[in-house]
């Protein structure tokens, strides 16, 4: 029994495309003649490479991945990588085209990359999407607003929260109760 397998041993098969098969014996006194039974079979091959895993963040603890089928049928999965800043990248084994990612810690970025595998191997990694998960700020801390001679001076103590705060907003109430 021989092995074909494509682009190898000199076949000219290319993957995808039916391909029709005979066997033909052959030994010291010359070629015998070819079997009865031809066969035509459409030759498999590895994966090709992925786009990029489409990203939602659903809400601020999820992360909801989904990404474009590269293969069908039974023999057919992925392979999702998750990177976080400082950490080794981790890898899942998925059989469908969808995952929910927990995000443990917030105002982090993580990447994700998706690849396919079938009975031939694999594809190459996909581009990586990079997602920031936010947090709304806490709010500031020991607000003191003591009268001056023309105004008043506001001072406060910045949250302690994980994202950086990039303005704070003053609001003075009206008479109505209003800001």
């Amino acid at each position: 029994m021989e092995a074909l397998t494509a682009g190898e041993d000199g076949h000219d098969l290319r993957p995808g495309d039916p391909t029709v098969i005979k066997v033909t014996a052959r030994n010291m006194h010359g070629q015998g003649q070819p079997c009865s039974h031809v066969n035509t079979v459409t030759i498999k091959s590895r994966p090709t490479q992925m786009p990029p895993p489409q990203a939602v963040a659903t809400g601020m603890e999820k992360i909801s991945l989904s990404w474009d089928g590269a293969c069908s049928g039974t023999d057919c999965s992925y392979e999702l990588k998750i990177t976080e800043p400082g950490a080794l990248p981790k890898t899942q084994r998925l059989q469908g085209t969808t995952y929910e990612h927990d995000v443990p810690v917030k105002c982090t970025t993580y990447k994700f990359e998706v690849r396919a595998w079938n009975a031939c191997g694999c594809s190459a990694w996909s581009l990586p999407n990079a997602v920031k998960i936010g947090q709304l700020p806490e709010p500031p801390q020991l607000l003191t607003a003591p009268a001056a001679k023309c105004g008043v001076a506001l001072s406060w103590e910045p949250s302690a929260t994980t994202c950086p705060v990039q303005k704070y907003i003053v609001e003075i109430q009206d008479g109505q109760g209003n800001y």
